[in-house]
């Protein structure tokens, strides 16, 4: 079905050019005011979200002219927004990440034509122009041209570190469009979060559940947003403008790499660019440093690059090749446990993918080819090697199996209500088809509770004794309040 045609993405363009030549600043604040307001820019963004989402949340096409019609990006929406919790390596050990619906993705997408219009972005960004592979390539070049004196410049806490109330003096948008699609504070949050994956963090998973969307909250930009790596790379473009012009500087999102040819040159333009960090317009951001000394492998964006006989050698950082390497065993795990011909597929067809699609993310690295090809060929061996058949006086009719559960009342209401989500959702009117995109669902986004009664009901039943869990809700609260907090149980 084509929802767009070529005479309105010819309007958008031209509104979009007609705020770029605009001489004045409010004569290109009208016009940004016209692009915003126009129905074609609203729709074709409402297309390119729907693209971008993942297909089972993706509403249906017809209903795309509808939904742009019903934005205005000077009220948003109160569509709701789903909250995760992504492992990282340092402290908190985590990050709050959102999964927008269509309306809010709509949204996004149309200020962020209008940012890439109107933004000045440092020459060696790449979060939004050219990507991993194009900061990689340049790294490359760099070295082998003799700038082998590296800092790398991480932003600890980045998009929640922008002052909201700061954003409306440095982007080209209405401060009511700012408020609404690009900042945190207005959105539509349930309480609680779904962990995606565990990481080191695991100890502090009771204290998130109350806390993360507390502080998502409060501060900053979403991570998740599609206008929020534009509007980071925007905001430490500004700052990448006091670097003087001593070496080459490499930024992708809120990592910069500094390359000198010497120790005094790195050194000055690390200066001066934690200095213009420090005091940024937007907000204090803090960097962290990661120095490399000449001859030492440098790691930057999950890659290491190792000079040597003149080239430079790049592969997968170690944490990187150990998360795939472990995700391979699983899924091959997967594949041999499976018994049927049709599962036997999906599993293959899913690990074929996924090898695929790292190996595609790190194309750049020597051997690559190599690590596919022998992932790809364990896959097909292991999908190759029969099962072990059942007897014949128990192999079943089909390969439909049976699975009993004995629910408590409170249990079987929410079985139920799940089931009956998923088969609105899915538009299947099968239960078993139901509960398979529920555990989909949780396999791939993992557990999380729609409010705070959920998340204490299900702690409660893991601890099964009132005092532990009274005291560590107890100790939570105190956390979140900063205050001491007693309960008292009536005799």
């Amino acid at each position: 079905m084509k929802i767009v045609n070529q005479t309105q993405i010819d309007h958008v363009g031209k509104l979009l050019r007609r705020a770029c030549e605009a001489g004045r600043v409010n004569q290109r604040d009208y016009r940004v005011c016209q692009y915003l307001n126009s129905f074609d820019a609203k729709l074709h963004a409402a297309l390119e979200a729907h693209d971008a989402m993942r297909p089972h949340r993706r509403p249906d096409k017809a209903k795309l002219k509808a939904i742009a019609s019903s934005l205005d990006p000077w009220k948003g929406t109160d569509e709701p927004v789903l909250v995760h919790r992504m492992p990282k390596k340092s402290p908190p050990y985590y990050r709050t990440v959102f999964e927008f619906g269509i309306q809010n993705r709509a949204l996004q997408y149309l200020v962020r034509e209008v940012l890439i219009a109107l933004l000045e972005l440092h020459p060696n960004q790449y979060a939004t122009r050219g990507g991993v592979h194009a900061a990689i390539k340049q790294t490359k070049q760099a070295l082998i041209d003799g700038y082998l004196w590296a800092v790398e410049l991480d932003i600890e806490n980045c998009y929640p570190s922008f002052d909201e109330s700061k954003l409306a003096d440095l982007l080209p948008l209405p401060k009511e469009v700012i408020d609404h699609v690009i900042i945190s504070r207005s959105l539509n949050l349930p309480l609680g979060f779904s962990c995606i994956e565990d990481g080191p963090g695991d100890d502090h998973e009771d204290h998130i559940i109350l806390g993360a969307v507390s502080t998502a909250r409060h501060g900053g930009i979403p991570q998740g947003s599609a206008a929020s790596p534009l509007v980071a790379e925007a905001m430490i473009a500004m700052a990448l403008e006091h670097v003087p012009s001593l070496g080459v500087i490499i930024a992708y999102a809120d990592n910069v790499l500094l390359l000198a040819k010497s120790k005094s040159d790195v050194e000055c333009m690390t200066k001066a660019l934690s200095a213009a960090l420090e005091g940024h317009p937007v907000g204090r951001l803090r960097p962290s440093l990661r120095n490399f000394a000449p001859g030492e492998p440098i790691e930057f964006l999950g890659h290491r690059l190792t000079l040597c006989n003149g080239g430079v050698r790049t592969e997968p950082d170690d944490d990187n090749r150990r998360k795939f390497e472990g995700k391979v065993k699983r899924k091959l795990a997967r594949l041999k446990l499976a018994k049927s011909a049709g599962a036997r597929r999906r599993c293959l067809r899913r690990l074929e993918d996924y090898i695929g699609s790292w190996t595609a993310a790190f194309a750049l690295c020597d051997d690559i080819e190599g690590i596919r090809s022998d992932c790809l060929a364990r896959a097909q061996a292991q999908f190759k090697e029969v099962p072990k058949p059942t007897s014949e006086e128990k192999k079943p009719m089909n390969d439909t199996t049976y699975k009993t559960f004995k629910l408590h009342p409170d249990q079987k209401e929410i079985v139920e209500a799940a089931l009956e989500y998923a088969k609105h959702k899915s538009g299947t009117q099968f239960d078993t088809v139901a509960l398979e995109y529920v555990c989909q669902e949780v396999m791939g986004s993992g557990l999380s509770y729609s409010d705070a009664k959920s998340a204490l009901t299900a702690e409660y039943k893991k601890t099964g004794d009132l005092d532990q869990f009274l005291t560590k809700v107890a100790t939570h609260v105190e956390e979140i309040t900063g205050k001491s907090v007693q309960i008292v149980l009536g005799v």
